[in-house]
């Protein structure tokens, strides 16, 4: 049996290790239980923490979900009022379904069978084989949320369906997951990143951060041209009300760098760096007397991370990421990505985001809570100012 789990435990983290988009993680943790004792009727027992351990693969499966199938070994155990422990070790195999609310947190579901390999009783230093007891089927319910970048945590309860000598409760366990992959063990990369990261970091400083903000050119223009004023009048309060919300929150929270405003139609002019006529004044109004004659910069945006892009066609222009700063495209584009939410994010001159350590983005979410515009702004300033590496 022993070398059927190490073969099992094999074979995951070679498929996982070997696929871009299916990840492997190790994991491990205390399982809180109540293991009855075969006499179940006549001996009273209390919980005891237990150890288990494994490998599990995560495949995404869409923008907000991702599917998780793995094997671990584990130990359920309890002690009667006589010190006499009582342990059952198990094999198991999951698949858990988890939701993403955000990129930190999440929900987890999935069924599991626990194959029994050993049953056994301690007094002291005695231990004797049991009976009686049996391999099961049970349900994992919980939580997850990601620590860092390569460690998450799950807080899971299990259900057993059909085994009468596990308690329904508690039955709790504490899951940290390492995700290793193939950037974990890259130091030289991590360590050039670093020193890129800090270069863009002090040329934001002397430059300029062009913040993106939405237009909706295309839609107006269809409403005016329909005769439909009260459309266009609604959309325009709207848009106005959505984007001198982001210019108040940099007026009173960045100080990092300046910041110019430009509306999202006019990326194409911002990619060929034809600055003239195109920023905004605080009045959300093109003002031509707003000069940037810099040769570099960075470009933000309030929106969502794109990372890949299945399908795409109708565009009549088409940028790196799917990064939507272009209204006039006829056909939007089919998108699956594992890490994608809203937030504020930083980008490049040719729009790819900026990898980590750079603090190139700050959530509009706190678990299931929404962040004020301000205080995304807030954290943004003081990731950039607070920077060390």
């Amino acid at each position: 049996m022993k070398n059927i789990i190490f073969f099992i435990t094999v074979i995951i983290s070679i498929i996982g290790y070997s696929q871009e988009d299916i990840k492997v993680g190790l994991f491990g943790g205390p399982d809180f239980s109540l293991l009855k004792p075969p006499a179940q009727d006549s001996i009273e027992s209390k919980s005891v923490i237990s150890p288990f351990f494994g490998v599990e693969m995560f495949y995404p499966i869409g923008e907000n979900s991702s599917f998780h199938l793995g094997g671990f070994y584990s130990v359920k155990s309890s002690i009667d009022y006589h010190y006499i422990k009582y342990y059952n070790y198990f094999f198991s195999v999951f698949s858990n379904y988890n939701y993403h609310f955000s990129k930190d947190f999440g929900l987890v579901l999935g069924p599991q069978y626990s194959l029994l390999l050993k049953a056994q009783s301690a007094h002291g230093s005695e231990k004797a084989s049991l009976g009686g007891y049996q391999s099961y089927m049970s349900i994992n319910a919980g939580i997850n949320f990601r620590l860092q970048s390569h460690l998450t945590m799950d807080f899971l309860y299990e259900y057993p369906i059909n085994n009468p000598y596990l308690a329904n409760w508690p039955s709790i366990k504490l899951k940290l997951s390492l995700i290793v992959d193939k950037t974990l063990f890259k130091r030289d990369q991590k360590k050039a990143q670093q020193v890129y990261s800090n270069v863009k970091r002090k040329e934001l400083k002397r430059s300029a951060l062009l913040v993106s903000l939405r237009g909706y050119k295309r839609q107006i223009e269809a409403y005016k041209k329909n005769g439909d004023n009260s459309m266009v009048m609604l959309l325009t309060q709207k848009r106005d009300s959505a984007n001198q919300s982001i210019m108040n929150a940099f007026a009173t929270e960045f100080d990092y760098c300046p910041v110019y405003f430009f509306y999202n139609y006019d990326a194409k002019k911002i990619k060929h760096r034809n600055f003239k006529g195109i920023f905004l004044n605080r009045d959300l109004e093109k003002d031509s007397t707003i000069i940037f004659s810099k040769d570099t910069f960075l470009i933000g945006e309030m929106g969502y991370n794109i990372t890949e892009l299945k399908e795409t066609y109708g565009y009549t222009d088409v940028y790196k990421n799917g990064f939507n700063l272009a209204e006039g495209y006829a056909k939007s584009s089919t998108i699956e990505s594992d890490i994608s939410h809203y937030g504020f994010y930083i980008r490049n001159q040719d729009l790819t985001i900026i990898d980590k350590p750079f603090p190139s983005f700050v959530s509009r979410r706190v678990f299931i809570f929404k962040k004020t515009n301000r205080v995304i702004i807030r954290q943004l300033n003081e990731k950039l100012k607070n920077y060390q590496h």
